[in-house]
């Protein structure tokens, strides 16, 4: 299951990158996209890794915030 939603979340992001780049620069329209998902894709790789990061990091600050404020009086 983790590896289905990791390899969905890094197509998206894929294709987000590949939409971006091609806003920015319109001679890439020109390239297939399969070409660009495949350039991109250790990218979009280390994009997820970090993004997951983030939101692991946020989520334990706003928790121990949130444990703080409950145990405390």
């Amino acid at each position: 299951m983790a590896k289905v939603l990791s390899v969905a979340v890094d197509r998206l992001l894929q294709e987000l990158i590949v939409a971006s780049s091609r806003r920015h620069w319109p001679m890439l329209r020109l390239v297939p996209a399969r070409w660009l998902r495949a350039a991109v894709a250790p990218t979009a790789l280390r994009l997820r890794r970090s993004l997951a990061r983030v939101a692991l990091a946020t989520a334990m600050s706003i928790g121990i915030f949130l444990a703080v404020m409950i145990i405390r009086p």
